[in-house]
């Protein structure tokens, strides 16, 4: 193929070739051996510019005596004489920079499309059908949210949600937020406390569920102590109590999230601007005044992001009840999540599981949604 001829049109050869030997005298194959290979070559000529691209794709087999042999080649192959074929390399390198990171993340995003939000508007669906111990496709409406609002076990549930979800959102803030005031005054040994008070949150809610449970346990826990100690009348039996369980579940959950907490607001202290502090100080203003009127209102976000993290985890908590209280005493400890699962596994009515599921799911976004909305907004607004 010339490469010169000014002028003419850009030409594109296809050659498949497939070569087969054994016999053959120009084969290499002194045992008799069967030698394939197969090749396809997409070669493009340009006469202008004397650039050639050459994409070939290459399958060998080669068979010694039995002894298996396989190659395949895929090579692509740039020549140039006057640099177009750099031109060309540079944007297949681009192509393979852009599509390289969609490929590596599809499989990830087919799966949490599947398994999460497939299944959350299949759970819808079943919300809306008879199903009873298996799922089932009989369409009865909005009939299964009318028992459930018509169940006082629900209400139940509703109202040990809300006990709960305000006791520990307010002790977890409050805790997180005394501790990460103490370590921001960079006393000695931070670095021993700080892992001390993030250690809870390194255990699941299983394991603090069952080493509460142990804890305040009458029989072995902190009751029997005191009283093996002397202290005969020391009763501390809120775990048997109806009316004192769903606190014993406030405190195991306080003592696991309170350290996240923590976590979050000293990295919000320890982001404010310093001049700002000494400024006040050259004022007169006190370490508390200083706290109050300065700090605390500049990690005003860092209160928003405690709780809506605090309240998604709030509504969802389901292991720590099952693995602490079970539920009980009776009913005492229910929640939405345990709810759940009691209606659509252990009394087969998934109807009125996938509900109850459902407005879980409603509960979460109406935190979330708000939330979402004000940070995307808030650049808007800067600008």
């Amino acid at each position: 193929m010339p490469a010169g001829g000014c002028g003419l049109a850009r030409k594109k050869l296809n050659f498949v070739s497939l070569v087969k030997g054994g016999d053959d005298d120009n084969n290499d194959d002194d045992n008799g051996g069967a030698f394939a290979v197969r090749a396809v070559f997409n070669v493009i000529f340009d006469d202008n510019g004397g650039a050639f691209a050459v994409r070939a794709v290459l399958n060998v087999i080669f068979d010694d005596n039995g002894g298996g042999f396989a190659v395949r080649a895929v090579l692509n192959v740039i020549s140039d004489d006057n640099d177009g074929g750099a031109a060309v390399m540079s944007t297949l390198t681009a192509k393979l920079q852009d599509w390289i990171p969609r490929l590596v993340l599809s499989p990830s995003a087919a799966i949490i499309f599947v398994f999460v939000y497939a299944f959350i508007i299949y759970t819808g669906y079943l919300s809306l059908t008879d199903s009873r111990l298996l799922p089932s496709y009989g369409f009865v409406g909005l009939e299964n949210y009318q028992k459930l609002w018509a169940l006082p076990h629900w209400h139940r549930a509703l109202l040990n949600l809300a006990i709960f979800g305000i006791l520990y959102i307010v002790f977890c803030t409050a805790v997180g937020l005394l501790l990460a005031i103490f370590l921001d005054q960079r006393i000695r040994g931070e670095g021993f406390l700080r892992p001390i008070y993030l250690y809870p949150l390194a255990l699941s809610f299983i394991v603090t569920g069952t080493a509460w449970k142990w804890f305040l346990d009458p029989g072995i826990g902190l009751e029997n102590t005191v009283q093996r100690w002397g202290w005969e009348g020391f009763a501390f039996d809120w775990i048997k109590d109806r009316k004192l369980a769903i606190y014993t579940v406030v405190m195991a959950a306080v003592w696991q999230s309170s350290g996240f907490v923590m976590a979050i607001f000293l990295a919000g202290l320890r982001g404010v601007d310093d001049e700002i502090i000494k400024a006040a100080q050259m004022d007169g203003a006190s370490g508390f005044t200083i706290y109050r009127r300065i700090i605390i209102p500049l990690v005003r976000p860092i209160f928003l992001s405690a709780f809506v993290i605090l309240a998604h985890l709030a509504i969802k908590a389901y292991d720590l009840v099952i693995a602490l209280t079970g539920g009980g005493p009776g009913q005492a400890t229910e929640l939405p999540a345990t709810f759940m699962y009691s209606y659509t596994f252990t009394r087969s009515l998934m109807g009125i599981g996938a509900s109850s599921a459902v407005i879980m799911l409603a509960m979460i976004f109406s935190i979330i949604v708000p939330y979402l909305y004000l940070e995307l907004r808030q650049p808007k607004d800067r600008s």
